[in-house]
């Protein structure tokens, strides 16, 4: 029995055998057996942690409230964009807060560049609205990224249509931002900053020693001093710009990135695009608005008149139209008009505005038309500010009160600083923007114990200084505006300077730059 089943394994082998050498692969078996032929693989991917890195990169000076009104019905949000990493890819992220009246639907319409990329319904109610936005490698391309949102509502052309400016708003939360994938494992400091909003964060814990405070605002200075935009914060190291990161941003001679701050060009037109341009219909009144800047420090200059053209359409009824022009809330104009088709064109000078930073110009058109009846907005009402309504500028150089205070301080070099001890979060960051109004940026900045061309006095200490003041003294502070003002000590003799004044003051004396000490002691 055996040797018959030996037999019959002998000739399965050679039947195997032959086989394989009929399909010529008889010299592979060898091969495979020695792992010298085809190999079976698997692909793995790179772990891309390791290489990249997800950055937040929020809006270029974030601390202003984005909102988005039936009378202020766009506004654009600026990015600026990492420049020393390379960008992989990226996402818009939004988050809105939207109050829509009853009875009403709006669209808010979010374009990135100049191309429309979502549009979201809005209906009646209180909401919260959250979105993604993907990014085009177009967009990510450049150095900043523009976001423009635009409210869209509809027409009040009915019997009973909400009346207001207010009905419809829309805020753009300061959290909305960009969510960017980069090839780094960590950003430069310059890129730090502009994932920040174009902000330097520096901390401000309160276990810093004095030491540290002095040294920390002193860099800070440094670098307002040169353009950036700098915020004291409490918030640890880690999430703050210090140490070598702060002293290599210093040492560089890396500018900071300008995203909105534009030159002033006059004549500067109002209402040859956006918002102004066109006609408007409406059934009571309507305004239009005009928001302009007097330019970054080294280009300030003011306009001198406004010049405007306005096309009325006809009233009912012999009514009149009533037309107000307001600069920053103060009345420059009022008048009656009659109300037949016309076109109004006025020049009105601007040499006695109070003209700030930032400023808004707006023209009212009311009819004088009362209509009669229940639920009766009377009939449709149209005007039209012309493309040549324009701010016109004469030379004028933007002057504040402290021009001529800020050239005389700058003759001698180093301008000396003495500061207060243990300053607070909020008396370092009153004290920065103080006196980098004071201080050119070709100057250099010297904090000393004692003989100090400026002083820094806190609120308590008010009430003893400032009476010991040396008539050619000036008092620095912000007033109930947050303009900055330069006064001469000799105003504040027997008035109630804790009241006069804010937290924080600087004291400055032109005349006697080798005084020992701007603040004498009895």
């Amino acid at each position: 029995m055996r040797m018959v089943i030996l037999a019959l394994l002998v000739f399965v082998l050679a039947g195997i055998s032959l086989g394989l050498s009929r399909l010529g692969i008889t010299e592979l078996v060898p091969q495979m057996l020695a792992g010298n032929g085809p190999q079976l693989t698997f692909e793995v991917e790179p772990d891309t942690k390791e290489t990249s890195l997800e950055v937040d990169v929020l809006r270029a000076r974030p601390d202003g409230v984005m909102m988005l009104t039936r009378s202020n019905v766009a506004q654009t949000a600026h990015f600026q964009l990492p420049q020393d990493a390379g960008l992989v890819s990226g996402v818009l992220e939004l988050n809105l807060a939207a109050q829509i009246s009853d009875d009403q639907n709006s669209l808010l319409r979010v374009l990135v560049g100049n191309q429309t990329r979502g549009e979201v319904l809005l209906r009646p109610g209180q909401r919260d609205i959250k979105a993604e936005i993907g990014l085009t490698s177009d967009d990510l391309a450049g150095d900043a990224l523009a976001v423009r949102y635009a409210l869209v509502n509809p027409a009040d052309d009915g019997a009973c249509t909400v009346d207001g400016g207010w009905s419809n708003v829309i805020e753009v939360e300061q959290d909305s931002r960009l969510v960017l994938q980069v090839d780094e494992k960590k950003l430069t400091p310059r890129d730090q900053v502009a994932a920040w909003g174009n902000v330097v964060l520096i901390g401000w814990p309160g276990w810093l020693s004095e030491a540290q405070r002095q040294d920390r605002w002193f860099s800070a200075m440094q670098l307002a001093q040169r353009g950036f935009q700098v915020r004291f914060v409490d918030a640890p190291d880690s999430e703050t710009l210090s140490g070598n990161p702060l002293a290599e941003l210093i040492a560089s001679d890396v500018q900071p990135f300008i995203t909105d701050e534009i030159v002033p060009e006059w004549p500067e037109y109002v209402a040859q695009v956006g918002g102004n341009a066109g006609k408007r219909a409406f059934q009571r009144a309507a305004t239009w608005r005009h928001w302009y800047r007097i330019g970054p420090k080294d280009h300030q200059s003011n306009p001198t008149a406004f010049a405007y053209e306005m096309m009325l359409g006809p009233l009912p009824n012999g009514a009149e139209w009533t037309i107000v022009v307001t600069h920053n809330g103060s009345i420059i104009d009022a008048e009656t008009v009659p109300g037949r088709a016309t076109v109004l064109t006025r020049t009105l000078s601007l040499r006695e505005a109070d003209i700030t930073h930032s400023n808004v110009i707006e023209i009212t058109a009311t009819s004088g038309y009362e209509p009669t009846g229940l639920c009766n907005n009377g009939p449709q009402l149209y005007a039209e500010l012309r493309p040549d309504t324009r701010l016109i500028g004469g030379g004028t150089l933007f002057d504040n009160g402290i021009e001529a205070l800020k050239n005389r301080m700058n003759q001698r070099q180093p301008v000396t600083l003495a500061v207060p001890e243990d300053m607070s979060l909020v008396e370092a960051q009153r004290m920065l923007d103080l006196i980098q109004e004071l201080v050119d940026k070709d100057s250099t900045l010297q904090v000393v114990q004692a003989d100090a061309t400026l002083s820094v006095v806190r609120r308590t200490d008010y009430a003893d200084d400032l009476p010991t003041l040396p008539e050619t003294a000036y008092v620095v502070w912000f007033d109930d505006d947050s303009q900055i003002t330069a006064t001469p000590a000799a105003a504040f003799k027997g008035a109630d300077p804790v009241i006069a004044l804010g937290a924080l003051a600087v004291i400055a004396d032109p005349l006697d730059l080798n005084r020992n000490s701007l603040l004498q002691t009895p």
